[in-house]
């Protein structure tokens, strides 16, 4: 902020543009439109005085006069440079366009009380928010021209540290002419002061005596100088400072009635959201935010914490990893014993029949999830490393992880008493009794993310990952948990990865890069393999199964129906719906899902390529009524080193959906 010398308007900067507020009714009215980059106010423009040394700086609609009225500020922005450098602009507060003030870079401007003269300066950044200032004297050192006259020939300012026998130029910041002295604040003898010298740049003088903390955001005002250090305000007076007496800085004392470091500090969840997992019934959502997992309802109600129930429920813990398990239970991993990881089952929400609950039920599940309630806290018995994903069965409360070791690991809930989840005879751990948690090795790899993109299938009897077995290429391998034998579907000769089940058992898609993407070149009006391309493949899981994107003959009717959009599955059915009346009659009891038979024996030889575009696909994953969506991008050719080492991806995605039974998205 920057208070006018009537004090009366405060000027300040939102975002990229600057604002004034009257003091008075303590309404802001916004002054600049520039849209882009930043904007900071620097000066008030002193009443009778142009802006700059040129008649034709002052904007058309200001109302500077001679009778103590404020009416330009000075403001520097980097929007209107197109290599992002401060330009001053002056800006009248009765609004219109802001007027350039000079042509080369600048971001900070003077004026001298009652008089003509002009200070400028350039990189006059604050001392501690420029990680670069402290001790820096490289090019982007603050640098002061002197304009003594106002006839718009400024000088360099040369400003040494003469006693200590340097040649180099002082960094300084926050740059001030006030009566016949510049003052500044710089780092000379390593801790960040006020400095002075005369317009000549001679006769360095040493102002504050501050020696960890380093003085900050220095203004002039009425010729005295006011700054922080170390969180607390101080004023010295310039014209006493500057005496042979040389006056010290004195210290405002400023009470706020409770100490500030006990004040709540609220940060904005948005910028610290880590993950975000959707209820497999949708009716909540778990957010991780700064190490902590939150489930809230889709409705109004708080955020609830996921409460530790570890051997120091106080102590604060950081969550690596959260998943909903099938049973709609929570599971965070936390740290608190490291290297050993521990996992902790959250109690599900109150609902009734999936309905929105009560105030009740909310206030309920609020004293539930405080108390800890229900709440099963247990530790692996050896370290298995770093979780790096994390993906839950669809038919058991079972987990399958890979870490930072390149290791595959199935996580398992045994309970005290009874036999672990199964996806066949019980799905649900046991949470009325004790539980622990057990881990299973599956797969390892010798490479750098050697595993990962783990899925299980519908029938919660299969895991299909991707296993890096050379420098470059990455396999598809196929494992089953019950015996845990391993197959390889697609070698490692391509890049493959995104292994996906589809819901019916019958195929598993994978994303694999295996052919070049040409682009017509606009110069020679030939082929050009400026990037490679990554398509959507299928795998046909059973040895008779059909070839899905051949046509079969069907009858007038049948292509009447599917040009209506009917039947809309793999199977070419029109999904049964149950009468209502009838599912309120049907007693509810488990049904173990429908195991998928795979056939193992030439596998290899049955991946068929999506007849789609050539373009650049991920995400890929299957509805429920059996179509496959993706997305999809297009590559963009690149000089290899104009765009940094890692260049950001290509432009935005969009998502479509292939229907087997129209053969086209």
């Amino acid at each position: 902020p920057l208070l006018s010398p009537s004090g009366s308007l405060v000027a300040f900067s939102v975002a990229s543009d600057v604002w004034v507020l009257e003091v008075s009714t303590a309404r802001p009215r916004r002054l600049t439109w520039f849209g882009g980059g930043s904007a900071m106010p620097v000066a008030w423009v002193p009443a009778g005085r142009t802006p700059s040394s040129s008649p034709s700086s002052v904007p058309a609609s200001a109302t500077a006069n001679g009778d103590g009225s404020e009416g330009v500020l000075v403001v520097a922005t980097t929007s209107e440079d197109p290599h992002g450098r401060d330009m001053l602009f002056a800006v009248a507060l009765a609004g219109g366009t802001p007027v350039p003030l000079f042509d080369s870079e600048l971001d900070a401007i003077n004026y001298e009380v009652g008089g003509k003269g002009l200070l400028l300066g350039r990189h006059m950044y604050d001392p501690v928010v420029a990680s670069r200032w402290k001790g820096y004297r490289g090019g982007k050192s603050g640098f002061v021209w002197v304009d003594r006259e106002g006839n718009g020939e400024p000088k360099r300012l040369p400003l040494r540290d003469e006693t200590a026998g340097s040649s180099e130029d002082l960094n300084v910041s926050c740059a001030m002419w006030i009566q016949d002295r510049i003052w500044f604040v710089a780092d000379p003898d390593g801790s960040a002061n006020l400095w002075s010298v005369d317009l000549d740049g001679q006769g360095l003088m040493k102002h504050s005596q501050h020696a960890f903390f380093d003085v900050r955001n220095a203004k002039v005002g009425a010729g005295s100088i006011v700054y922080t250090v170390g969180g607390e305000l101080y004023i010295l007076e310039a014209a006493a400072a500057a005496a042979i007496t040389k006056a010290a800085p004195r210290r405002i004392p400023v009470e706020f009635g409770a100490t500030l470091a006990h004040l709540p500090q609220f940060l904005d969840a948005e910028e610290h959201c880590e993950a975000v997992l959707l209820h497999p019934d949708g009716h909540h959502c778990a957010v991780s935010c700064r190490g902590r997992a939150f489930e809230m309802a889709l409705w109004e109600g708080p955020a609830v914490a996921a409460r530790s129930a570890g051997p120091d429920p106080g102590r604060a813990v950081r969550c690596l990893a959260m998943e909903y398990l099938y049973s709609g239970r929570l599971v965070t991993v936390t740290d608190e014993l490291m290297p050993v990881l521990s996992f902790t089952i959250h109690p599900a929400p109150c609902l009734v029949d999936g309905e929105r609950p009560t105030k009740a039920q909310d206030w309920l599940s609020l004293l539930i999830a405080d108390a800890g309630v229900g709440t099963q806290h247990m530790r692996l018995e050896q370290p298995i490393g770093k979780i790096l994903d994390m993906v839950c069965s669809p038919a058991h409360d079972a987990l399958v992880v890979t870490t930072n070791r390149n290791e595959l690991w199935l996580i398992e809930f045994q309970p005290s008493v009874g036999g672990r989840p199964s996806p066949q005879e019980e799905p649900v751990a046991n949470a009325d009794v004790p539980l622990t948690v057990e881990a299973k090795l599956l797969d390892k790899s010798e490479h750098e993310e050697g595993l990962f993109d783990p899925c299980w299938s519908s029938d919660g009897e299969w895991v299909a990952y991707v296993r890096k077995d050379s420098k470059r290429g990455s396999s598809i391998v196929l494992l089953k948990i019950a015996s845990g034998e391993k197959t390889e579907v697609s070698d490692s000769g391509f890049s493959n990865y995104g292994p996906c089940f589809s819901a019916d058992g019958r195929f598993l898609s994978f994303m694999s890069s295996r052919s070049f993407a040409p682009f017509e070149d606009e110069v020679t009006s030939e082929l050009t393999f400026a990037c490679g391309s990554t398509m959507p493949y299928l795998v046909l899981l059973q040895e008779d199964a059909l070839n899905p994107f051949q046509r079969s003959a069907l009858s007038p009717a049948e292509m009447r129906d599917r040009e209506d959009g009917a039947g809309d599955n793999a199977d070419g059915g029109d999904e049964e719906e149950r009468d209502e009346d009838e599912e309120e009659d049907i007693e509810e009891k488990f049904q173990p899902p429908e195991q998928i038979n795979i056939d193992i024996g030439g596998i290899g030889r049955r991946i068929l390529q999506f007849p789609l575009p050539i373009g650049r696909y991920c995400n890929g994953s299957w509805t429920d009524g059996g179509k496959f969506q993706y997305l999809r991008g297009y590559g963009v050719a690149h000089q290899p080193g104009m765009h940094g080492d890692d260049p950001e991806e290509d432009g935005p995605c969009a998502l479509f959906a292939f229907s087997f039974q129209r053969l086209k998205e």
